[in-house]
C-alpha cells in the first residue's frame, strides 16, 4: 500500500468519542492552553518520526516490541511489551472511548449507560468479526482500480 492511505488509517483510528469528549472537556476547564499542547505534541511527533523511521527501515523493523527485542535480546522484553501495551490500551484508551461515547448516546437518545455501552460493544464486535482486516485496509487494485 501507498504511505497515505496508511497515515489516513492512522488517523482515522486515533479519533473517537474519547477525544472528542475528553479535550472539549479539557478545553472548557484549561482554555486555550490544551489548544497549544495539542499542536507541539504535532512538532514533537513529526520530529521522533524523522529520527526513528529511519532506523525502523534500516533494520527491517515493523514494530517497537521487535526493536526491543533485537536491541537487547530475548523474548522476554518483546512479550513484556507487547502485554504491557495491550493491557495499558483495555484500561486507558478502550475504555475511555467507550464511557465517553456511551455518555453520548444517554446524553443524546435518553438510553441507560450500561445498554449504551453494551451496543456498542456489540456493534463493535461484528464490524471486527465480519471484515476482519478488509475493515482496517482495503487492497490497492479493489480500491483503485
Amino acid at each position: 500500500m501507498a504511505w497515505w492511505p496508511i497515515g489516513a488509517s492512522l488517523f482515522a483510528s486515533s479519533e473517537g468519542s474519547g477525544l472528542f469528549v475528553g479535550l472539549a472537556g479539557t478545553g472548557a476547564a484549561g482554555g486555550i492552553a490544551v489548544t497549544g499542547f495539542e499542536w507541539n505534541a504535532t512538532y514533537a511527533l513529526l520530529a521522533l518520526a524523522w529520527v526513528f523511521v529511519p532506523v525502523y527501515i534500516s533494520s527491517g523493523i515493523v514494530t517497537m516490541p521487535e526493536y526491543l527485542q533485537r536491541r537487547f535480546g530475548g523474548q522476554r522484553i518483546r512479550m513484556y511489551l507487547s502485554c504491557l501495551s495491550l493491557l495499558l490500551s483495555i484500561f486507558t484508551k478502550i475504555s475511555t472511548d467507550l464511557y465517553s461515547g456511551a455518555l453520548f448516546v444517554q446524553v443524546c437518545l435518553g438510553w441507560d449507560l450500561y445498554l449504551s455501552t453494551g451496543l456498542m460493544l456489540a456493534v463493535t464486535g461484528l464490524y471486527t468479526m465480519a471484515g476482519r482486516l478488509l475493515s482496517i485496509c482495503w487492497p490497492r487494485p479493489f480500491l483503485f482500480g
